[in-house]
């Protein structure tokens, strides 16, 4: 188990670096949406209190200058506006009129950074988040011959499209987190099976180190791991077969290694324990002898054999 141990550890290192490299690409496509989401609702809502300022400001064209009476006159025209708080100011910053009836400015100067901007000439807006409420602020310049003589100043706190951006980061959060749950367990169960498989085919390896060439690794399909199996199969059914032949080849030369032994055997103990004669003794020492001779020519075929096999696929030839 401790050999296999290192194995599954790679696949489980494998699998944590996916799930961590997955994880960022997630939370970055999570930040991505969300803030993409933010931004074409900030526009829409730029777009509509731009247009609500400038509509104000164009309702004061043809006025000489700025005062309670013709800004009370102009937004009596003008009606509900649908925003939280609209305060018109003078050149001076001074708020002639304000939406808010409880602690309203008339009177008092409207230090608001949007008001300041849009006293040089030009129209702001300012937009954020917060706590399910999306917070919009707009002021745009009343001109006069080219100089501006008052400032419009709007602000919004819009819970119906605060609660369309939480519902939309809630929904992406739980789908990444969804994706997040099911690629850790994909990752979990892919490390599981392929240590499973490389741990199968370890072990294969150890038996056939063994000498059990018979060992079959059962393993079912096409991916590396099953081809791995099939060419170890491959692999143990070659070494079984020359193991086979070697066997063979060993008994085949110990038969005939045998015969020319025992009959060498056979002649030295007549030798030994008969008396011969000269010519009888003669005879069976020559008789030894061709016995030799043929041991020594199986030996020479015994050697070019090995030598044959040795011998690289090129250097070989076809002759007649």
């Amino acid at each position: 188990a401790r050999r296999f141990r290192p194995s599954f550890n790679s696949h489980l290192r494998f699998a944590a670096a996916y799930i961590l490299f997955t994880s960022l690409v997630l939370i970055f496509l999570n930040n991505y949406t969300a803030d993409i989401t933010r931004q074409l609702l900030y526009r829409s809502k730029q777009t509509s209190l731009l247009d609500k300022a400038q509509l104000i400001t164009s309702s004061f064209s043809g006025v000489d200058s700025l005062n309670l009476d013709n800004t009370a006159q102009v937004i009596s025209v003008l009606g509900d506006l649908n925003v939280t708080r609209v305060v018109i100011t003078d050149a001076e910053g001074v708020a002639l009129y304000d939406s808010l009836t409880q602690r309203s400015a008339v009177g008092n100067y409207v230090l608001f950074r949007e008001v300041t901007e849009a006293m040089e000439g030009q129209n702001v807006f300012y937009s954020h988040y917060e706590s399910g409420l999306l917070m919009s602020y707009a002021a745009a310049p009343i001109v006069l011959y080219g100089s501006p003589i008052g400032c419009v100043y709007i602000s919004d706190l819009d819970a119906d499209l605060g609660a369309i951006i939480q519902a939309l980061e809630r929904n992406i959060f739980r789908i990444s987190l969804g994706l997040a749950a099911g690629m850790v367990l994909f990752s979990l169960i892919f490390a599981v099976i392929t240590s499973r498989k490389m741990r199968r085919i370890l072990t294969s390896m150890e038996l056939a180190r063994e000498g059990e060439y018979s060992h079959k690794i059962e393993m079912h399909g096409s991916d590396e791991y099953g081809r791995l199996a099939g060419e170890f199969n491959k692999l143990t059914d070659r070494l079984q077969a020359s193991e086979q032949a070697q066997r063979q080849f060993v008994s085949d030369a110990s038969h005939e290694l045998k015969t020319p032994l025992a009959s060498i055997k056979l002649l030295t103990d007549s030798i030994m324990q008969n008396e011969m004669d000269a010519e009888t003794m003669r005879e069976f020492v020559a008789d030894i002898g061709n016995e030799a001779d043929r041991l020594t020519r199986m030996a020479q075929k015994l050697l070019a054999l090995t030598k044959a096999e040795s011998v690289k696929e090129g250097a070989r030839e076809v002759v007649d």
